[in-house]
């Protein structure tokens, strides 16, 4: 794809961003499945449950641009998904409290990865002057900026104190 200026670049980013909410989406899940700590299956499970709603969003807004909703591989997202499932593997080898704060963290480094994304599209919509999707961006922004906070307090108020 060529990309010649802000409202191609914007499309291609949607596609990366709907490949990342698709494989985050497949993954929490998982994580939820893996976790000891029942606060934290409730923020991850909460969690996932918004991502669906991401996704038809994006699939929306996608189609209001005239553009199928095909990801465009984000590498970034597929190299974090490959530690999450890597971490997964060695659940049994660890301590399961020490085992809840490494899926905080690589959860954490997923949620800077989306903030990133989503703030990204969001200027572009701004720059664009496209209102409908730049509310939707926002909401979104404003649901990984609170799911990271949520991981932050779980981890320094509660699960990290555990391991030491």
């Amino acid at each position: 794809m060529n990309i010649e200026n802000l409202s191609e670049l914007f499309k291609s980013d949607l596609h990366y961003l709907y490949d990342s909410e698709s494989k985050v989406n497949n993954l929490l899940p998982k994580l939820v499945d893996s976790v000891s700590n029942s606060e934290l299956r409730d923020v991850i499970s909460y969690h996932s449950n918004k991502k669906n709603n991401n996704l038809d969003i994006l699939k929306a807004e996608m189609a209001n641009l005239g553009e199928s909703a095909e990801p465009r591989e984000s590498h970034g997202i597929e190299g974090l998904k490959k530690e999450c499932l890597e971490l997964i593997g060695k659940k049994k080898i660890m301590n399961q409290d020490v085992f809840d704060a490494a899926v905080i963290s690589v959860l954490q480094r997923i949620e800077h990865y989306q903030i990133a994304s989503y703030g990204t599209l969001l200027s572009y919509a701004k720059l664009l002057d496209n209102n409908k999707i730049e509310v939707e961006l926002d909401r979104s922004l404003e649901e990984e900026r609170a799911m990271d906070r949520k991981l932050t307090r779980l981890a320094v108020n509660t699960i990290n104190k555990k391991t030491s």
